[in-house]
């Protein structure tokens, strides 16, 4: 029989998700068994709605006393009655739906995109290589023996890090979408780990060169910020998230994550009675901007506090 009309449940960003054909009207929409389209929503009635032909020959929907009412998108208040013209976007429960005639124009034909870098394996490989390359490079400058197995214990272990969490993504990504994305995934965690490892080396820098070791929770905020777009980068690429949402979804789990293990220092120092806090980072020389204290005043400092120290 001839299709007069199409329903089309709608998912995320309008995307059609199931499109039903029908060749009758009118019709019924509702979760019953004797609906014409059944939709599987606890929140939509047993018969919902009604698609019917109006008196002009258009479509026309009819809410049938439902409990939830029936909605246009961009409209607040429920509907008893519509026209429809084809684009009219209705939500029944959860459920979004739009319907349609056989001769509405689709939009063009959409071209194949080509493989952008960050599907490449060039660059997987690159980005894998970067990570443990600067992590051994920088265990080998900080190492006290010459012995290999110190040198290279630290990239394994965070190599491994990262797999786990490339691993995660991708799975979660199969689960929602149906493929893994994993070669995107691997990238985004394999190049920025590195990026902000080499972040953390910037900061150290700066608080050494112009001895802002009391402005730490600046380099704090910073490298947050910095380690939060790993996070933000994996939700876009598995979730149909606005920008605003996965950036305050990504930079929360971080803040927690971060906030945590500050907590759980805090903590542990508590219960050191007479730890003292002090900036252990050591750089070249050449690197110092601000002028720090001379011999002769820390020597003079040193005194002072020894002189305190015996006194209590």
């Amino acid at each position: 029989m001839e299709t007069l009309i199409f329903v089309e449940e709608l998912g995320r960003n309008d995307a059609v998700v199931l499109r039903h054909s029908i060749d009758k009207l009118p019709i019924t929409i509702g979760r019953g068994y004797d609906a014409d389209v059944m939709i599987d929503d606890p929140h939509v009635a047993a018969r919902h709605l009604k698609i019917s032909q109006s008196t002009d020959g258009g479509l026309s929907a009819t809410d049938l006393a439902s409990l939830n009412g029936t909605y246009q998108i961009g409209n607040a208040k429920p509907i008893t009655q519509i026209d429809l013209h084809g684009n009219e976007i209705l939500r029944m429960g959860k459920t979004q739906l739009r319907i349609r005639l056989p001769g509405v124009a689709v939009a063009e034909e959409l071209p194949i995109p080509k493989l952008t870098w960050d599907r490449h394996h060039w660059v997987f490989i690159g980005a894998v290589v970067m990570l443990i390359g600067y992590i051994a490079l920088d265990s080998f400058l900080k190492a006290i023996t010459t012995d290999a197995t110190d040198i290279f214990f630290m990239p394994t272990v965070v190599f491994s890090i990262v797999l786990v969490w490339v691993l995660i993504w991708s799975l979660v990504c199969r689960t929602l979408n149906g493929y893994a994305n994993f070669m995107a995934h691997g990238i985004v965690a394999f190049l920025g780990v590195p990026i902000f490892l080499f972040g953390t080396t910037i900061t150290e820098y700066l608080n050494f060169a112009f001895d802002m070791a009391e402005y730490g929770w600046v380099s704090w905020l910073c490298l947050v910020a910095l380690f939060s777009v790993i996070p933000f980068l994996n939700l876009r690429l598995t979730a149909r998230l606005s920008r605003r949402m996965a950036a305050t979804i990504a930079m929360f789990f971080v803040v927690t994550v971060a906030g945590g293990l500050e907590a759980y220092h805090y903590v542990r120092d508590a219960n050191k009675p007479g730890l003292q806090s002090f900036d252990t980072t050591i750089k070249p020389s050449v690197f110092l901007v601000v002028k720090g204290l001379t011999l002769d005043q820390f020597v003079e400092n040193a005194t002072h506090l020894k002189a305190k120290a015996d006194k209590d």
